[in-house]
Order: structure tokens, then C-alpha cells, then sequence
């Protein structure tokens, strides 16, 4: 009975699984333990065969080390030994550069040291440079009498390529006295304040249309006036918009280093810091009104006599602050 059940599961997970087939059935195998059912129970239906499996086949045993078989280049030649292999090209060995670091550093650049900036605050003692010249006045190439008060409207500057900064001076004056400026001519450096005293009874009007310059203080009567703060450089033009006969000149300068010719019309300049610069020459009657002379200071020079030849009137032609011509009085 045992058995029977046995071969009844076999014979039914084979009918679902398939039958296997084989090229030539075996027989099966018949099992010794096998009895006839009892007699008190009826004998079941014989179970189909169970079909063998194939015999389990292992694997062919690995080929041992001088057994196998080594490829074959087939770009070599029956007989022939095949070409050692080129070495393979050592590569170096790079370490990783830290993390706060780039991977890889540029070169530095090597660079001409830059001239040596002087400070603000140096003063002419600081500097031993000089310049002295003599200037002499001419009216329209010719000799003239009272040469004198045209020197002393005569500027001569130092303007050094590499020197101190120009600070702002006191308060200056120009002063209107019987319809006139006084001085007419004034140099300052940039930043410094002009006051315009009146001294006269009657009202002035002091204002300037030169670019980059313009004012008006407007009307005033007689008293301490009103004052104009002058930035930058060049020569700026003051005129009244009442009286058109009245002119006054201001060279603005970037430097601290300018004097006007004695008497005799020479002028010395002293403190000053040696190198490249220019020498500038100024009178605003001139032909040229101003000269520009190239020189490299080294230590103490003494300049070639300079010329200022008197062409310009005293008072050029111009309008009123409105740009409009002078009215009829």
C-alpha cells in the first residue's frame, strides 16, 4: 500500500511537469522492497513507470597550466618569433593637491617696480631740487618801459610728474576798487577759496563762462562779498556783468611749487622734488600765454633765459553772463 501512494504522487507531479523524453526509454529499475497490497484491501492501479534521469555528468577537469592553449597572433608568420612587446610608457605619479589649495599654481610673473609714490603730506624742505632763470618782457618783439609790472604778472611753476599733491591754500582775495580787480592776475592751487571784497560804492556782479569754471556771486554791494571755491587747473575768467572794463585772471595749479620774477625778472624755485616735470611760464597778455618747458631735474639747474612777448590787450573781448553783448550806458 506504502508503495503504492508512493508512485501515485510520482506519477502525478511527472503529468504535470511533462514527460521527458529520451532518446531511448529505460526500463525502470524494479525495487526489492516490493510486496503485494494485503488481502483485505483491494490492489490500487499500478503506477505508471517512473522514467530514469540521465546520468549526472560532471565537468571536464580544468585543463592543467602546461596544457592549455596560448592565442595566436595572426599578424606572425609560421616560424617566426613573435615581437617582444614595447615597454609601456611610465607614467609619473602626480599627488593630489590639498583641497584648499588650486591643482595647479601659475607661474609668478615678474613685474618693473612702479616709481615710488611721494607722500601727500611732504613738504618743499623734503626735496632739495632747484630752478633758476631769468624772464624778460617784450611788446611785440621790441624792448618796452614798465616791463617791471608785467613780470609781476608773470607765473613760473614747477609741475613734477611724480610730486606731492597740491593742498588747498588760505583764502585769497581779489579786491574791486574803482571799477578795477585787484591784483589781476592771482595764482592758487585747486581746492582754495577766492573771496571778492567791494570796495567801491556802487554793485558788482564777479562771474566766469570759462568750462569747467562757471560762477556768478550775483549782485552785492559794498562789503566782504561773496567767494568762488576753485577746483581743478587752467586759467580761469573773471569779469562784472556791470562794468565789461573789468577783467581778472586766476591760474588754477596741481602744484605747490610757483613764484613770480622780482623786479629784474628773476625768479628762483626752490624744494623742490628732483625727476621729470615741467617748467610752465605764464602771463596772460602774452602771445603764448603759456609755456610748457621739459626738463629732468637733477639737483640745482639753471634754465636758458625764457621770453614773455606782450601781444593781448588788457581786457578781451567777451560777453555778459548771459552770453549776450554788453548794453549801451
Amino acid at each position: 500500500m506504502k508503495y503504492a501512494v508512493i508512485c501515485l504522487m510520482v506519477a502525478m507531479l511527472v503529468g504535470c511537469a511533462g514527460v521527458v523524453e529520451s532518446p531511448e526509454p529505460i526500463p525502470p529499475r524494479p525495487s526489492d522492497d516490493s510486496a503485494p497490497p494485503p488481502a483485505d484491501e483491494p490492489a490500487g492501479p499500478s503506477a505508471p513507470p517512473v522514467p530514469a534521469q540521465p546520468p549526472r555528468t560532471d565537468p571536464a577537469p580544468a585543463l592543467e597550466e602546461e596544457e592549455r592553449v596560448e592565442s595566436v597572433d595572426p599578424a606572425v608568420l609560421p616560424g617566426e618569433e613573435p615581437a617582444p612587446a614595447p615597454d609601456a610608457p611610465v607614467q609619473p605619479r602626480i599627488d593630489p593637491a590639498p583641497a584648499d589649495q588650486p591643482r595647479f599654481a601659475p607661474e609668478p610673473v615678474e613685474r618693473e617696480a612702479e616709481p615710488e609714490a611721494l607722500p601727500e603730506d611732504a613738504e618743499p624742505d623734503d626735496f632739495s631740487g632747484a630752478i633758476g632763470g631769468r624772464i624778460t618782457v617784450t611788446r611785440n618783439n621790441r624792448p618796452m618801459a614798465g616791463a617791471a609790472t608785467f613780470l609781476n604778472q608773470t607765473i613760473v611753476a614747477w609741475k613734477p610728474d611724480n610730486g606731492p599733491a597740491a593742498r588747498p591754500m588760505e583764502e585769497r582775495q581779489i579786491v574791486t576798487r574803482s571799477s578795477r580787480f585787484f591784483p589781476q592776475t592771482m595764482a592758487v592751487t585747486s581746492g582754495t577759496s577766492v573771496r571778492f571784497p567791494n570796495m567801491d560804492s556802487i554793485e558788482h556782479n564777479v562771474f566766469s563762462l570759462t568750462p569747467g569754471h562757471q560762477f556768478d556771486v550775483g549782485m552785492y554791494g559794498e562789503g566782504e562779498g561773496a567767494s568762488n571755491r576753485f577746483i581743478g587747473s587752467g586759467v580761469v575768467e573773471l569779469f562784472c556783468n556791470i562794468h565789461p572794463n573789468m577783467a581778472a585772471f586766476v591760474l588754477v595749479l596741481e602744484t605747490p611749487f610757483f613764484v613770480s620774477p622780482d623786479a629784474d625778472g628773476r625768479f628762483d624755485l626752490e624744494g623742490l622734488p628732483e625727476g621729470p616735470g615741467q617748467l610752465l611760464v605764464w602771463n596772460y597778455r602774452a602771445e603764448e600765454p603759456l609755456q610748457r618747458i621739459n626738463l629732468n631735474l637733477d639737483g640745482v639747474a639753471e634754465v636758458a633765459e625764457l621770453g614773455v612777448d606782450i601781444t593781448r590787450p588788457a581786457v578781451p573781448q567777451h560777453t555778459n553772463k548771459h552770453g549776450e553783448p554788453y548794453r549801451q550806458r
